[in-house]
């Protein structure tokens, strides 16, 4: 029996979802089914997949965000070989002063700015964790986030593991470009309509339908009908 190298993979959520799938047909992705097309001459191992729960001020336009969230996690969690790892969302007022104002409005005016903590320095533990556990042979780094550089170089360089970079943003990261990294992959549209979610997913016996707001266009019309 040929031997094929393990693979774990380390997925940047919101580096994934605001670099490739936001504007996209593809946001109820299989992560897992994705990089075993991709990866289809390796063995997947495991995909570690880092976000946050989203909170409610993140998009004050778009209301439901939070919970077409909350179902692509519950969906995510009857994945094999997939494991979430959550850090933390945080939305923080700062005070600016305004460039343009009518008499009757105030000077400074307070914005809301979302911000995810946790993610990186979770993918970067986890990562340097598994390579000196030697879990896998190969390590996939899926993120454009510059911050990763150190943990990657060393995983690459000191510990001597095989690294492949994934860059969701469709350019390559100059920093991480020079961490001795061994091969870039890319993501096409083709893999990623062939990676998608069954809808419904059955979580135990509960069915989880993928959101309305993301199907493509003709079916989105028919689900929002059915409402």
């Amino acid at each position: 029996m040929t031997y094929r190298m393990r693979v774990n993979v380390y997925v940047d959520g919101f580096n994934l979802y605001n670099g490739l799938l936001r504007e996209s047909d593809y946001r109820w992705l299989n992560p897992v089914e994705l990089f075993d097309r991709i990866f289809v001459d390796y063995e997947v191992n495991l995909v570690r997949f880092f976000t946050a729960v989203l909170k409610g001020k993140a998009s004050p336009g778009d209301p439901g965000i939070v919970a077409r969230q909350m179902v692509y996690l519950r969906a995510l969690a009857t994945i094999e070989r997939l494991q979430t790892h959550l850090g933390r969302f945080e939305v923080r007022a700062s005070r600016y002063r305004r460039r343009f104002r009518e008499p009757s409005e105030s000077e400074m005016v307070d914005v809301w700015r979302p911000e995810e903590k946790g993610s990186d320095v979770n993918l970067a533990t986890y990562l340097v964790r598994d390579a000196f556990l030697d879990t896998a042979d190969v390590y996939v780094i899926v993120s454009n986030d510059s911050d990763l550089e150190t943990p990657i170089r060393l995983v690459a360089t000191e510990l001597g593991k095989r690294v492949f970079l994934v860059f969701p943003h469709g350019r390559e990261s100059r920093d991480l470009m020079e961490c001795g990294h061994e091969r870039v992959v890319w993501i096409s549209t083709g893999r990623l309509a062939e990676s998608l979610l069954p809808n419904p997913v059955m979580a135990e016996t509960v069915p989880l339908f993928r959101p309305a707001e993301w199907l493509p266009n003709p079916d989105r019309r028919i689900a929002r009908q059915m409402k």
